[in-house]
């Protein structure tokens, strides 16, 4: 994704925050080529905005596809003024339970491999929605991990993850009694804290990403960091290294294919990718997040409809857990599958989990079915 299908070395190369605005804005315009047509997944953030601004800007007026889920309601109403502004060709789409498992089988029978990223469930349904109009769909994916838009980012930015400062390559005293001490109601937060005031940003980030919480996850939680050690990653590089090329474009790129529609990531690009450093310092100014990108939509759109919050795309899977008839029945199969195997402790009760560890119940969910599946192909 990030080479274009180009030479690893050959990309055009700028020198200033006001190329690099421009350069965007003409690569963006390149992944329109298509002899059919083109249409883009759009959430009201500010990379799928980008991408809507600068389209209308050129008067190119696309189709876009877009989810609703009823209870991000402040989201919605800045989609609409958003929409109104660029003057979109929107379909939206709503997404509950029922629509979940509509398209339930038809994801996890497809899974070769788990994913603790629920996502992919409102990916696929609105994948599934534009194909039945567009062949081609422009994403915003790749925003939050090239240029920090997560909340992490910052914290990351002051423990010196960025470059220069330490980082935590090896397991540290703290890492230990994190996995010897028993769950315990604040115990994540505690932790958390004490990676901040540690400088601990690689132990920090995988508290926050990692799904395991069991003591053996301490091992792999050694194989993570060594792996940073050896490609000298440092905080800040992680989101882009292991979740966007791991999990994001992953998703992504699964929900398209199966439908049959190719979708494109123009803030990937060769060019935007590797000139990123020009605007290093600019990318959480002021401690705002995506501040360089989000100053670039400003001067296509009103600054009140750029800096905001956004709370993303994935579910409420512990709502989902409650509604979805099937998400329930595969929960209670992967647990018996995974205690027969010793993979998961006896006393842990589905309940327990969707209660205190939904995004956990749904990655064991994911590995069964992933593990079912190849079995049986």
């Amino acid at each position: 994704t990030f080479e274009s299908g180009r030479s690893a070395l050959s990309y055009d190369r700028i020198s200033s925050p006001t190329e690099y605005q421009a350069l965007i804005e003409k690569k963006v315009l390149e992944h329109l080529v298509a002899d059919v047509p083109v249409g883009v997944f759009f959430s009201g953030g500010t990379d799928s905005t980008l991408i809507a601004a600068i389209l209308h800007k050129h008067g190119i007026d696309l189709e876009t596809f877009s989810i609703e889920i009823d209870y991000k309601s402040e989201d919605a109403k800045y989609f609409k003024r958003i929409s109104d502004k660029l003057k979109l060709k929107s379909h939206v789409y709503r997404f509950d339970v029922g629509d979940l498992d509509s398209v339930y089988e038809e994801v996890m029978s497809k899974m070769d491999e788990p994913s603790s990223d629920n996502s992919i469930f409102p990916t696929y349904f609105v994948s599934k929605k534009a194909a039945e109009k567009v062949k081609v769909v422009l994403s915003g994916e790749g925003g939050d991990e090239i240029f920090y838009g997560y909340p992490r980012s910052l914290e990351l930015a002051k423990m010196g993850a960025a470059g220069g400062g330490r980082v935590d390559y090896s397991v540290t005293i703290v890492d230990r009694l994190y996995f010897l001490l028993p769950s315990f109601k604040a115990k994540n937060k505690i932790f958390q804290k004490l990676y901040r005031m540690l400088k601990q940003p690689i132990s920090y980030y995988l508290l926050f990403m990692s799904p395991l919480r069991d003591h053996g996850a301490l091992r792999r939680w050694a194989m993570v960091k060594e792996e940073c050690r050896r490609r000298a990653w440092k905080g800040l590089d992680l989101d882009r290294e292991l979740y966007l090329e791991g999990d994001l474009l992953r998703k992504t790129d699964f929900a398209t294919s199966y439908v049959s529609i190719e979708g494109r990531v123009p803030l990937l690009d060769i060019d935007i990718v590797r000139n990123a450093g020009i605007v290093e310092d600019s990318k959480l100014e002021g401690g705002v997040l995506k501040a360089f990108l989000k100053k670039t939509l400003a001067t296509y759109i009103s600054p009140e409809l750029v800096y905001r919050s956004k709370s993303g795309f994935g579910l409420d899977i512990k709502a989902f857990f409650g509604g979805s008839v099937m998400l329930r029945r595969d929960l209670d199969r992967a647990l018996a599958y995974l205690r027969d195997r010793d993979v998961v402790d006896e006393k842990l009760s589905a309940a327990a989990l969707i209660r205190r560890y939904p995004h956990y119940a749904f990655s064991l969910v994911a590995l069964y079915r992933s593990i079912e599946n190849c079995d049986n192909a």
